[in-house]
């Protein structure tokens, strides 16, 4: 997706009136989305199965105006413009447009479901403590180490520092933040290389760290990487649900770009994109 460079990021969630109560989700960043594999039942998010994609997919019918909020809190519609169900894994599904508007928002949650409430939560930019800076980077260490086995062996001389850390607090989660470093990379002949990044969740409750993981869009060609890039969009609550999730990057470590949903108490994934 990040291919089209669009410069806004929307999840849809259309009305109750799909099968068994299910409200189907997708994203957009700017005009163009994607159906996520999962949709929102008996107060959960639940992953999507392959047999029920058709299901999703004519939720999001072309015509099909959504209610939506911004992560600031303002209300707007979304139109689905077009679908295209033969789209490219680079390519649009869903064409998207905010009717009165020039632009869409930044960041953005449609919910098409009056009686269930999409809670957007805020968070700010932080700063870490010198012992919480250097837990991560120790567990940077371990990551890079991990990941350096899918390189050839030659490569394992390749060095790496780290930029200055970029950390998302959440007011009203204050046991927890996330934190991403950038990366420089030096390889073998002295080749620069800065696509890289850490992410992890940390506990401040807890002092320690929930997740992590090392990213680069063109790591290794294996489909068992542990690569994977994970940088959050947009963080919120579903109905009255104490959980937080925040919708990101999950890219893998091989020209593979995609979204997916998060629980940021584990960072596991629940959802990534049809």
């Amino acid at each position: 997706m990040r291919a089209l460079t669009m410069s806004a990021l929307l999840v849809l969630l259309p009305a109750l009136g799909t099968a068994q109560g299910r409200i189907y989700l997708a994203y957009a960043e700017g005009e163009g989305g994607r159906p996520l594999g999962a949709y929102y039942s008996h107060g959960k998010l639940v992953a999507l199965e392959r047999r029920d994609w058709d299901l999703a997919l004519a939720t999001f019918r072309a015509g099909r105006v959504l209610p939506a909020v911004s992560d600031s809190g303002v209300s707007l519609r979304v139109r689905i413009d077009s679908v295209n169900r033969d789209a490219e894994y680079y390519e649009p599904v869903l064409v998207v447009s905010a009717p009165g508007r020039r632009h869409p928002p930044h960041f953005t949650l449609i919910v098409g479901a009056p009686s269930l409430a999409i809670h957007v939560v805020p968070h700010e930019v932080g700063t870490i403590s010198t012992i919480e800076d250097a837990a991560l980077r120790r567990r940077a260490g371990q990551l890079w180490r991990e990941a350096l086995q899918e390189r050839a062996p030659e490569d394992s001389a390749a060095r790496y520092t780290l930029r200055r850390s970029v950390v998302h607090a959440l007011p009203t989660t204050p046991g927890i933040i996330t934190v991403q470093y950038g990366v420089d990379i030096t390889w073998p002949g002295h080749n620069k290389d800065d696509r890289a990044s850490f992410f992890f969740i940390y506990s401040r409750a807890a002092g320690r760290i929930l997740y992590g993981s090392f990213g680069h869009p063109e790591w290794a060609p294996s489909n068992n990487s542990t690569v994977l890039t994970v940088q959050p969009y947009l963080y919120f609550r579903v109905a009255d649900g104490p959980s937080v999730y925040f919708l990101g990057d999950h890219s893998a470590g091989w020209e593979s770009s995609g979204v997916a949903i998060y629980d940021l108490n584990t960072g596991r994934a629940l959802i990534q994109d049809y």
